[in-house]
């Protein structure tokens, strides 16, 4: 892919970033996360990945999650993986569990030695604690890592959009096909060739729900540690 085609996919990131016309309601958060990846065999991988997220209001506490899953590597830049993620939701007030499980395939490209472009489809099945019925998910994620972007090669900017598709709806999900829409902008930090950190700005915006009355934009700053 030539760097033309690169700058365009640049132009595309940045230039679908919501307008805070269509979120009637607004939050600020801060989402703090751990991401461990381990190698079993040449085809075997798993992860373990954590997260807290807060946000702006009296009870600042909103998510606690934990999720894991298992990889195999067909060819070097392409695998699938399946995987479950617990959630605690709301533990100060009216306090749910979310159990899901997952599929995702992630293909890797290397273009021109100088940016990794990433995609990742991921199916999702939602069940809350609170409720039988079972949510539908689609992700898909699209991300830019670009390389030499510094002198000492440690400081790489990345990008990525995800949009969510509701497959089947629920009491407690969106009517709509779309879901949401999240626009990360930021850089990886890399503090050694298998650690780095993931910090940046990311923009969320999700449709209402029967029991809403308003679309949602969140504005978040987001800190991932990352190990390989």
């Amino acid at each position: 892919m030539k760097k033309k085609h690169v700058n365009r996919i640049l132009f595309l990131f940045l230039s679908i970033i919501e307008c805070n016309c269509f979120a009637l309601s607004q939050d600020e958060k801060v989402w703090l996360g751990i991401n461990a990846k381990q190698t079993l065999t040449e085809n075997w991988s798993t992860y373990i990945f954590s997260q807290m997220r807060f946000k702006s209001q009296s009870e600042l506490w909103q998510v606690g999650l934990i999720e894991g899953a298992i990889g195999y590597h067909f060819i070097k830049n392409q695998s699938f993986w399946v995987g479950y993620r617990w959630s605690g939701i709301n533990p100060f007030d009216g306090f749910y569990e979310e159990n899901r499980f997952f599929q995702q395939f992630i293909n890797a490209l290397n273009i021109e030695t100088s940016h990794q472009l990433v995609l990742r489809s991921r199916l999702e099945e939602i069940r809350r604690g609170n409720d039988s019925q079972i949510s539908v998910r689609l992700r898909e994620r699209l991300s830019l890592q670009i390389e030499n972007a510094s002198p000492s090669n440690n400081l790489k900017p990345y990008f990525y959009d995800e949009i969510f598709f509701q497959l089947h709806a629920t009491v407690y999900t969106t009517e709509n096909l779309f879901d949401q829409n999240r626009i990360f902008i930021g850089f990886n930090l890399f503090t050694s060739n298998k650690t780095w950190w993931e910090i940046g700005y990311l923009n969320q915006f999700q449709m209402k729900t029967p029991g809403e009355s308003q679309n949602k934009m969140s504005h978040i700053v987001s800190f991932t540690y990352n190990l390989s």
